[in-house]
């Protein structure tokens, strides 16, 4: 019986860890285009100020899960994830304040988020 639910959860975790790591790539990924087309006062950009915060909330909401459904290690990891991505803050004129991005930091904390997954979702943990 224990088993069955050991399953359930880690079933249930693996997608949501997955979002919220996809979805914080995208939000990086964004942020610094965002910021090196404006860097470089390109009148157009790939990634439109509408798409960044299309990608922050979808990443609130994959923050919001991990809250819910993530161990306490998850959590933490998240957060550290999270401490390394700016801020989508809105500025006067209605377009995003964008903020230099600390890729390195970024898949430090993104490898740490990796092996919690790995922990909490695999079959056999000890392997991770």
């Amino acid at each position: 019986m224990a088993f069955d639910r050991d399953q359930r959860v880690r079933e249930k975790r693996q997608p949501v860890y997955q979002e919220f790591r996809d979805a914080a790539n995208e939000y990086l990924t964004a942020e610094a285009e965002r910021l090196a087309c404006a860097e470089a006062k390109k009148p157009t950009c790939g990634t439109t100020a509408g798409e960044l915060q299309h990608a922050r909330y979808r990443t609130q909401v994959a923050i919001n899960n991990i809250h819910v459904f993530g161990t306490p290690a998850a959590r933490d990891a998240m957060r550290a994830v999270m401490r390394t991505v700016p801020a989508t803050l809105v500025g006067p004129s209605g377009d995003p304040i964008l903020a230099p991005v600390d890729a390195a930091a970024f898949d430090v904390a993104i490898a740490a988020f990796d092996n919690v997954t790995c922990r909490d979702v695999s079959p056999a943990p000890e392997d991770c």
